[in-house]
């Protein structure tokens, strides 16, 4: 009885899907791996990591990137990964 109820049961049943992902719209060519940091104070999210722009240029830069009122804003470019974002007062 109990092998019939798991035939069932796995005939029955659809697999397991995923939750459905949109895109974050980053202003950024690529997004290797992507460390996010909030504000609840002035309420932005903070993407740090692999953030390239301009790949394979000689422009290419690294960034951070910042969310706020709906919009994505971009840093001035770095040399080097920034991954860690602190918030003094109103100062990252």
């Amino acid at each position: 009885m109990k092998a019939l109820a798991l035939v069932l049961m796995l005939l029955t049943t659809t697999g397991a899907r995923g939750q459905w992902w949109a895109d974050a719209d980053l202003p950024v060519d690529g997004a290797n791996y992507l460390i996010l940091y909030t504000d609840t104070v002035s309420d932005e999210l903070y993407a740090t990591g692999n953030l390239l722009d301009n790949i394979g240029t000689t422009e290419q830069a690294m960034h951070f990137c910042v969310y706020t009122d709906g919009a994505w804003f971009t840093s001035v470019p770095f040399d080097n990964l920034v991954t860690t974002a602190i918030v003094y007062h109103d100062t990252l």
